[in-house]
C-alpha cells in the first residue's frame, strides 16, 4: 500500500500585526459543548475582511468566536467597548444588536499563535480597536451570504436549546476534540 500527502490548494498566510478592517458578518453558532464538567455555552462567531488582499485580488478574512453574553468582564464586552472606545450603555447592555456593525471600519491586532499539535500556526484576533486615522475606508466586499467551513461545521453542531435546559448543572460535555 502507498500512501502520500494529500494536494492541498495553496497557502497564503494571513498577515498578522495591525490591520485595517471592516465587520463583514456576524453568526450565532447556537450553545456549543463546552470542555467537561463545564455547561454548554452560546457563541458567536465574527468575521472580518482585512484591506490586505491575496494574489487572486481578493481580501483575506479572519474570524473569532465569543460567548454571546455581555458580562462584566466577557470578553465580548471588552472587544465591543475596545472598538467603540467606551462602554456600553445600560440599554446596550441589555441587548446589543451586533447586525449594527455590520459593515464598520475597524484595526483589528493580529498574533500569530502555535496550534495545539506544537507545529502549525494561526492568525489570532487579540484585540479590535477603532480604525486609526491612516486606515483606508473599506466597504464591505465579501458577500452577505458566505458563511467559512468552519463556522459552518460549528452552526451544524449546536446543541438543540431545549436539551441545553435539561441538562441543568448535571451535564458533562464532551471534550471538543
Amino acid at each position: 500500500m502507498i500512501v502520500s500527502r494529500p494536494d492541498l490548494p495553496p497557502f497564503e498566510p494571513i498577515p498578522d500585526g495591525l490591520q485595517a478592517a471592516v465587520l463583514v458578518n456576524h453568526f450565532d453558532l447556537g450553545f456549543q459543548a463546552a470542555f467537561v464538567g463545564e455547561r454548554p455555552k452560546h457563541k458567536v462567531a465574527l468575521l472580518w475582511e482585512l484591506s490586505e488582499r491575496k494574489s487572486d485580488g481578493k481580501r483575506f478574512t479572519v474570524s473569532k468566536e465569543y460567548t454571546a453574553i455581555l458580562s462584566d468582564s466577557s470578553n465580548l464586552r471588552l472587544m465591543l467597548e475596545n472598538w467603540r472606545h467606551g462602554p456600553l450603555s445600560e440599554s446596550e447592555l441589555r441587548g446589543f444588536d451586533l447586525g449594527s456593525l455590520h459593515g464598520v471600519p475597524c484595526t483589528l491586532e493580529l498574533a500569530r499563535k502555535m496550534k495545539r499539535n506544537g507545529r502549525d500556526t494561526f492568525v489570532d484576533v487579540v484585540g479590535v480597536y477603532r480604525p486609526r486615522k491612516s486606515d483606508p475606508v473599506m466597504k464591505v466586499e465579501t458577500p452577505e451570504v458566505f458563511i467559512p467551513e468552519w463556522i459552518a461545521q460549528k452552526m451544524s453542531e449546536a446543541l438543540p436549546e431545549s436539551a441545553v435546559g435539561e441538562m441543568g448543572d448535571e451535564y458533562v460535555g464532551d471534550q471538543p476534540f
